[in-house]
Parts: C-alpha cells; sequence; structure tokens
C-alpha cells in the first residue's frame, strides 16, 4: 500500500489519503488502520502529523480512536425511525448484524415514585430491574435498563438475558403480550464515567438518553426502559408530515 504525500498541509492531506482508503473500501467498517508508526513511515511525514489527521477523522466520524488499542474504521451509524416500534435485537438484526447481550445485573426491588407512575403500579410494588450492556456485532451500542411489574411476569429473571435473548420476543412467547404503543423522550447527555467505560466511548462523550414506556395491546403498561446509546454509532429519524 502506497500512501505517500506531498509536503505541504500535512495534516489535510494525511485526513484526505485516509478517507479517501475508507470510501474505496480499502479500509472497511471495523477494520483496525495500521499503527500511527506505520502510517507515518508510508506518508513519509511525522507521527505527530498522523495523530492530527486521525483526529480530523475522528471528529468527522470516520474512524473511531480507542486509547491503548488503536484506531478503527467507523461503523456505519444504525438509524432509528419514530412511528416505528422495534426492539433493539430486531433493529440490529434488520441490518444484517448480530446483536448481543452482557448482563449487568437483574434485582428484584421495590418501586420508586418514578417507577411507580409510569408503570401504573403502587409505590412499593415489587419490579424486575434488568440492566444489560447491548452489541451490535460485538461493537457496545447501548446500556439499557429495563423495568418490568413483577407481579405480572413473575418468572422473568429466571431466563438467562445474556446472547441474543430479547425480552419483547420473550414476553410474547410466554405471556402472548407484546408492546403495542409506547411513549418515548430521547434527550442528549454526556456519559457518565460507567457508561464511558462500558461503551469505550471518553468520559462525557455525546449519548442519547432514551426513556421508554411500552403498553401492550390493552393499555397497560409493561416496560419502563432507560438506555444511554452512542451518539457516534446511532442515530434518531423523525418523520414529520403536513396536518
Amino acid at each position: 500500500m502506497s500512501l505517500r504525500i506531498s509536503r505541504s498541509n500535512f495534516t489535510d492531506q494525511v485526513a484526505i489519503e485516509i478517507s479517501e482508503s475508507i470510501r474505496t473500501r480499502k479500509f472497511k467498517p471495523g477494520d483496525q488502520l495500521p499503527s500511527v508508526e506505520k502510517l507515518a513511515t508510508e506518508m513519509g511525514v511525522g507521527r505527530s502529523t498522523v495523530r492530527e489527521g486521525l483526529r480530523l477523522l475522528q471528529a468527522r466520524g470516520l474512524v473511531e480512536i480507542i486509547h491503548g488499542v488503536g484506531t478503527f474504521v467507523a461503523q456505519e451509524q444504525i438509524s432509528r425511525v419514530t412511528g416505528v416500534l422495534v426492539s433493539f435485537s430486531q433493529t440490529i438484526l434488520e441490518r444484517g448484524m448480530t446483536p448481543s447481550a452482557q448482563v449487568l445485573s437483574q434485582d428484584k426491588v421495590a418501586a420508586d415514585d418514578e417507577t411507580a407512575s409510569r408503570l401504573q403500579i403502587q409505590v412499593g410494588d415489587p419490579v424486575h430491574v434488568l440492566k444489560r450492556l447491548r452489541f451490535a456485532d460485538k461493537v457496545p451500542m447501548a446500556v439499557e435498563t429495563s423495568i418490568i411489574p413483577y407481579d405480572r411476569f413473575a418468572d422473568v429473571m429466571e431466563q438467562d438475558w445474556g446472547g441474543q435473548a430479547s425480552l419483547y420476543a420473550f414476553l410474547y412467547d410466554r405471556y402472548q403480550v407484546y408492546p403495542h404503543t409506547a411513549a418515548q423522550t430521547v434527550q442528549a447527555v454526556t456519559a457518565g464515567r460507567t457508561q464511558s467505560q462500558l461503551l469505550l466511548i471518553s468520559t462525557r462523550s455525546p449519548v442519547l438518553l432514551i426513556e421508554t414506556v411500552a403498553y401492550d395491546q390493552s393499555g397497560s403498561a409493561l416496560e419502563f426502559g432507560r438506555s444511554y446509546y452512542r451518539a457516534d454509532r446511532y442515530e434518531y429519524r423523525v418523520q414529520l408530515k403536513h396536518t
């Protein structure tokens, strides 16, 4: 591979040459780029110039720099369109990717004021709290917390929620209920230490905080969800029409 560049506008040229290699699929989404040292040698520039060029590409969303690991071509963003109610697993599968999950915690607790209000139950009623790290093709995408009424779905926590397990699929198969409608809010926030460590992003990186209350066919609340999605990998699209 020859990436040697001219001796002018070094940083911009580094960014241009690497982005062209990405555009032509020489480097594909998810590929790790050569080391800074190797790129500097091939391009005939200094290592600091390569680092500056890579930071430019990171700002443009073309690469991901994981400190201590390397630089990777950014994965294509996953779009979610409002008005369409689908699970995380279904969203990922529809894009030809493999969903998976790592269970972070699962507990039975008493509902606080907010949870009781969202789930239409009484304060102190028992609820399941399932917290998972969700992946797409082994890339961490979201930190997801699902809160489910215990009295309706007593055996939820007896299941294995790792791997490709889908909560909505389980509720349908076991209880013949599914999310028919949902109320959802989306906020742009910054990642805290826990979210950044789990999602492999820098502290205070932008993330999307998505809160959802899903209702079944009869209008009863079946889940209160709170999820933090990587803003560099996930986008929310809104479809509007004139009334």
